[in-house]
């Protein structure tokens, strides 16, 4: 891996020292601005995310190179930035740095460590956090960049690499972080997640369930609706009581969704 990211320093040297960001924070900023662009525009494919990737980590080097004092002053705010937004690409550019591993245990506002925030995973982990959020400005973002984090699952990544870097381990601080401040009512989930040896994993295990729990939910107040304007019709002999329960049917299996059991 060392060999690969040098090799990546001397083909984009000359670009990387033109476009070099004035700290790991500007460079996550910018990576996010690039992925969602892309994915909304194309969905993003293997190829261009890798490019992201590449020019990302040249410019990380960059920076390491010409401004170590830079990186190593952001130290943990950094390492934070990195796990948080799941750039495992440039973890361990990071972590070649000893002052950074140095502080890699240092807490941030909410008493939580990079491995933490990896540990909750929020960019793949949102909906579990929050079942029905509808903020746009985070809700909007969060789907529109799914494609990414699902062609490079980065959070267990960066948790082991973390972890061999000598992260202390505990986990509960993201455990108490998520019973603490997340909306999620669901008591099953919440004794999943206190009892959880593994909160990455479980965490992204209840959002599969929330997704489908929303889904459904929606899906029955659409279906009520269907049900009450086309009713009148079926009253009045035009339309009959099978072909209307055969529309709503079809509605949950339009969805991916199995239809109500007939009482």
């Amino acid at each position: 891996m060392r060999v690969v990211l040098m090799w990546l320093v001397m083909v984009t040297g000359a670009w990387a020292q033109e476009n070099a960001p004035a700290s790991v924070s500007e460079l996550t900023n910018d990576i996010a601005n690039q992925i969602y662009r892309l994915a909304e525009r194309t969905g993003g494919s293997d190829r261009e995310w890798t490019a992201i990737e590449e020019k990302a980590t040249a410019r990380l080097l960059s920076l390491i190179e010409t401004d170590a004092d830079a990186i190593l002053a952001e130290g943990a705010p950094a390492l934070m930035a990195v796990a948080k937004n799941g750039y495992a690409f440039l973890m361990e550019p990071l972590l070649a740095h000893p002052g950074i591993v140095a502080q890699i245990d240092e807490v941030d506002e909410n008493g939580l460590t990079a491995l933490d925030h990896a540990r909750l995973g929020i960019k793949q982990t949102l909906r579990a956090c929050h079942p029905q959020i509808d903020n746009p400005f985070a809700l909007v973002p969060y789907l529109v960049t799914q494609p990414y984090y699902a062609s490079r699952a980065p959070y267990p990544e960066i948790i082991a690499l973390l972890t061999a870097a000598g992260a202390d381990p505990t986990m509960e601080r993201a455990r108490s972080q998520w019973l603490e401040t997340c909306t999620n009512g669901f008591a099953e989930m919440q004794s999943e997640v206190a009892t959880s040896i593994n909160l990455f994993e479980t965490l992204l295990d209840l959002e599969t369930r929330v997704v489908r729990i929303e889904r459904r939910r929606e899906v029955d107040e659409s279906a009520a609706m269907l049900r009450e304007i086309f009713q009148p019709r079926v009253d009045a002999g035009k339309m009959s009581a099978q072909e209307l329960a055969e529309s709503i049917d079809q509605l949950y299996r339009n969805t991916g969704l199995e239809p109500p059991a007939k009482e």
